[in-house]
């Protein structure tokens, strides 16, 4: 049977049966991720041995006890406020000498996104899909469980992205709600990752064109409340350094780390004069000047051709399943989220969806390099996806689509137990193609510490528990 157009909607459920639904997906996703947290990952600390972590542990401790924001370093402006503003609310009530309670409150906002992609597939393909999905997010996909047993920004945002499509796919006649929700949780969103800020740039300039209801004085009313929430933070800024800083110094950083790290791993980067980085107390207008330095003169010094492969190395590696365990939980939903991308035209709900992707994953290309912390915080919007590429192929192929799924999930589950084995044989591929020593240690995967993406690290796990290890 060929695939075509399907409905869209779902038929509508009685209430009742939306509230076990939802309490069902919410009590097994936070049971699933306080079981991770609490069982894979004994010591809550670990995540604060080194990397971003300690960063954000900083800000948080340093505002509660002296009133001021700030690292240890001196820095004032290296890390958007979001997440550490988070971290110090929960201190101010549980303490900080654990950060185990900031697990908890993770693991709560985890399962309330779970409920979130549920009503978000149910809404969109029925019932049915809604509990695919939802249950997939709470039980089974690593990349939305695993985060919230960790003290980094990635289990926030992602959860802002769930809650957020959520708004849009729940609510298309009510506008000003959406423009309101959305002006809130990407500001939230904003706050905890800067790149969000572009996307949410991109959701008020295309709602018009993506949603009937939607009219331009939504968009003016959503941006306007947004800036409004985001204008302390330079207002701040301003005060501080008296001049306009409307992000963060790391930014700089990040540009000439995305383009020196593929070089170096490549083995195309240039010789370039050294220059000593500063190292005086509050340095971080310093720190941004020298990064920038750096970044123009490796790139003036490289062909473009190898910066080009530098960049789509950057970007083909968020894609990437083993850093450095197999990830499989991930790989098996990719077969059908490309399903639901190859048939665009007849899934019109999800353009939206396609269009936050694009617009996250691209900076990534240009501001970042090996790490899979990349890809969580769209893991809920390809889970979505995922969810629609499922409907088309089960109700074009039935049985056959089921059969097909047990047998990918088998060899995934087989790579899974052979992982070091096909991980040193698809090492040798990308040796072969890029002609050096392209990630031929685990010692690849920790990130330099020039460009802030702290390795993450958790003894202990075991590969089995699904990847990632560490990052």
């Amino acid at each position: 049977m060929a695939l075509k157009s399907l409905p869209m909607s779902g038929p509508r459920m009685p209430t009742e049966t939306r509230r076990v639904d939802i309490l069902l997906i919410f009590a097994v996703a936070l049971a699933a991720r306080l079981l991770y947290a609490f069982l894979a990952v004994p010591d809550p600390n670990a995540a604060l041995i080194n990397g971003d972590g300690s960063t954000y542990q900083q800000y948080a401790v340093n505002l509660l006890e002296y009133g001021r924001y700030f690292a240890n370093n001196g820095d004032r402006i290296y890390r958007y406020p979001g997440y550490p503003l988070f971290l110090a609310l929960i201190y101010r009530f549980f303490g900080h000498a654990s950060v185990r309670p900031v697990e908890i409150i993770q693991c709560l906002i985890g399962a309330m996104a779970c409920v979130a992609l549920y009503a978000a597939a149910a809404k969109l393909y029925g019932r049915r899909w809604g509990l695919s999905c939802g249950l997939a997010a709470g039980t089974f996909y690593y990349e939305l469980i695993q985060p919230s047993a960790v003290v980094l920004r990635e289990s926030v945002s992602s959860s802002v992205v769930c809650f957020i499509l959520a708004l849009w796919f729940l609510f298309p006649s009510r506008p000003r709600l959406q423009a309101v929700g959305a002006a809130l949780l990407w500001a939230a969103g904003t706050l905890v990752r800067e790149e969000f800020g572009l996307l949410a740039v991109l959701f008020f300039a295309l709602a018009p064109r993506l949603s009937k209801a939607w009219r331009l004085r939504h968009s003016v009313l959503g941006a306007a409340l947004f800036l409004m929430i985001l204008s302390p933070w330079p207002i701040r800024n301003y005060f501080l350094f008296h001049r306009f800083i409307p992000f963060t110094s790391s930014g700089t950083g990040a540009r000439y780390d995305g383009l020196r790290a593929p070089l170096q791993d490549i083995g195309d980067m240039p010789i370039v004069k050294n220059e000593p980085a500063p190292t005086s107390l509050y340095t971080e207008l310093a720190l941004t000047a020298y990064f920038d330095r750096r970044f123009k003169a490796v790139f003036r010094a490289t062909p473009a051709w190898k910066i080009a492969r530098a960049y789509a190395l950057n970007f083909l590696t968020i894609w990437y399943p083993f850093q450095p365990e197999y990830d499989w939980t991930y790989v098996l939903f990719v077969p059908l989220w490309l399903l639901a991308l190859w048939r665009w035209r007849p899934h019109p709900e999800l353009r939206v969806l396609w269009l936050l992707i694009a617009a996250y994953l691209l900076p990534h290309a240009f501001f970042g390099h090996d790490s899979l912390r990349f890809r969580e915080p769209i893991a809920g919007a390809l889970l979505l996806a995922a969810t629609a590429g499922a409907r088309d192929a089960w109700l074009a192929w039935g049985s056959a689509f089921r059969v097909g799924m047990l047998g990918w999930a088998a060899v995934n589950i087989a790579i899974l137990f052979y992982a070091v084995e096909v991980r040193s044989a698809a090492l040798s591929i990308k040796s072969a193609l890029l002609g050096n020593r392209w990630w031929t240690s685990s010692a690849s995967h920790q990130t330099h510490p020039a460009s802030g993406n702290g390795k993450r690290w958790r003894p202990g796990l075991s590969s089995k528990l699904g990847g990632n290890g560490g990052v």
